[in-house]
């Protein structure tokens, strides 16, 4: 598993290649409470996990970020993927809406690195001219539910014990990578 050398980091784009990385923060972020109840191969096992990760860098919109220590080391990615009305993720609105997916490795929380992949990946979106973006986040997450309504996101849904929220985009959420 991913394991945090510093905190300090360098942010990339994602490529088709990087399948591995997003089921290992798909991981992490099923993990969120410390339970450690998931691993590769269980979320691998799960029909609707395993959609967050598989086949990645197949669509156009299979986008994300990651954040690497100076070592190399992965510290946290954010990636979104578009989702089918017959197949939807946690956080589906729609077919154009791409759903976000943000994991920091334990030691690396509360630093800034979320908020600054969340940033970067807003605006590999927002470059893509997508109108907005979704995600979902449980009860009790109040570190995600802060960051993500610090960005705008807003409560659109419930499903279960989690919100969906959205965040419009615009040509304001454009920065360079």
């Amino acid at each position: 598993m991913i394991n945090p050398t510093s905190a300090a980091c360098d942010v990339a784009p994602l490529s088709a290649s990087d399948g591995s990385i997003i089921a290992e923060f798909v991981v992490l972020s099923m993990n969120w409470r410390g339970t450690e109840g998931w691993t590769i191969e269980s979320v691998a096992a799960d029909a609707h996990l395993r959609k967050y990760s598989n086949a990645w860098g197949l669509s156009s919109y299979d986008r994300g970020v990651v954040a690497r220590s100076r070592q190399g080391t992965a510290l946290g990615a954010c990636w979104s993927r578009l989702f089918h009305p017959d197949d939807p993720g946690y956080g589906f609105v729609d077919s154009t809406t791409p759903e976000l997916g943000l994991a920091v490795v334990r030691g690396a929380r509360a630093r800034g690195i979320g908020g600054m992949l969340l940033d970067a990946h807003l605006s590999q979106l927002a470059q893509l001219a997508c109108a907005q973006v979704s995600l979902s986040v449980e009860d009790g997450n109040e570190s995600a539910r802060a960051l993500y309504t610090s960005r705008g996101f807003a409560v659109v849904g419930r499903h279960g014990n989690s919100d969906t929220m959205v965040r419009a985009l615009g040509s304001d959420d454009a920065v360079c990578l």
